[in-house]
């Protein structure tokens, strides 16, 4: 796993930090990475830590998903997991197992995985409302000081997929 990270600044707006988190296979013949894969954090990050920990995370939970067939008996079967294209996560039931603490750790996992997502998905709403305040700030200095205010300034990425609400369905992660 390769990890790409761009430190974004600007005198005006918090800085943030965007990671890609690329997986791939290692090419003998190059001397290379051949990438399988790209995963991205969900919300941009203060810390160059936190976000590679979130790009970390969505590969993992995908790759759980797509060898899930050869772990499905391991005890690793219990890790969150998504398909490709989906936004809800889902764990494997715990019903034929006899252990009720593994019962009560896997609702657990489910509960805790919820949460984080909706805490970043609140942080990224934060964020954005921040950078709002800040925009009108200027605007409105500019007004008063006569000053012609600032031209808008747009995005260099690509808009994001469209974020789970808090009690939506897809928000929530499940056992099967």
């Amino acid at each position: 796993m390769e990890y790409r990270s761009e430190h974004w600044s600007h005198p005006e707006y918090s800085a943030f930090w965007k990671i890609w988190a690329h997986v791939g296979r290692p090419n003998p013949k190059l001397r290379a990475l051949r990438i399988l894969s790209i995963h991205e954090e969900v919300v941009e990050r203060s810390t160059q830590m936190a976000g590679i920990n979130d790009a970390a995370r969505q590969a993992f939970y995908t790759y759980q998903d797509h060898f899930f067939k050869g772990i499905s008996q391991d005890a690793r079967c219990y890790y969150p997991r998504r398909r490709r294209g989906d936004l809800a996560m889902t764990i494997a039931s715990t019903t034929d197992k006899q252990n009720p603490r593994m019962h009560r750790t896997v609702k657990l996992m489910a509960v805790t995985n919820t949460e984080l997502n909706s805490s970043l998905m609140e942080l990224k709403q934060v964020r954005q409302e921040l950078n709002d305040a800040r925009k009108r700030i200027a605007q409105l200095e500019a007004q008063i000081t006569g000053v012609p205010p600032p031209l808008p300034q747009w995005p260099a990425f690509s808009p994001p997929h469209e974020d789970p609400a808090y009690g939506h369905a897809s928000a929530h992660t499940t056992i099967e």
